[in-house]
């Protein structure tokens, strides 16, 4: 769990793109697991005012990575190679 959540620590404090991972409390993770919530902000809606979908799959395959992290001692962050969102209304 303390791992999961110095790695989101470290990755928003990078002012890079994975920047909301500042917004992410983890609740539970380890051994490849993530249990996780995001509070959604203003700059993360889209013109309609809901979760940007582009911004949805983004929080997906970052927050599944830190949990993939957790698998072992030496995993390092992977690279997606297929990512499949089904959005409902």
């Amino acid at each position: 769990l303390e791992f999961a959540q110095s790695i989101c620590r470290a990755m928003g404090g990078m002012k890079r793109f994975d920047h909301f991972l500042t917004h992410v409390k983890v609740i539970s993770a380890g051994q490849g697991h993530i249990q996780a919530e995001l509070k959604v902000t203003e700059d993360m809606l889209n013109g309609g005012g809901t979760f940007h979908g582009g911004a949805i799959a983004t929080a997906i395959d970052s927050i599944s990575t830190v949990g993939l992290m957790t698998a072992g001692k030496h995993t390092p962050p992977g690279v997606s190679v297929d990512l499949h969102v089904t959005y409902i209304s």
